[in-house]
């Protein structure tokens, strides 16, 4: 069984934009938006202070 997935640049097209704002281009393109929710910590960052 053969899946087609959909391509989101052509490649002619990738070619032709800027090598500094594929990446930008590339993650607007996608919707990270469940991933960065599990990403979030609920807990303080960081360790805790040391009294010395």
């Amino acid at each position: 069984m053969y899946l087609l997935q959909k391509s989101l640049f052509s490649f002619e097209s990738w070619l032709e934009i800027e090598s500094s704002e594929r990446l930008e281009l590339f993650f607007s393109a996608l919707d990270l938006q469940l991933y960065a929710v599990k990403l979030e910590s609920s807990s303080p960052q960081g360790s805790k202070p040391i009294n010395r």
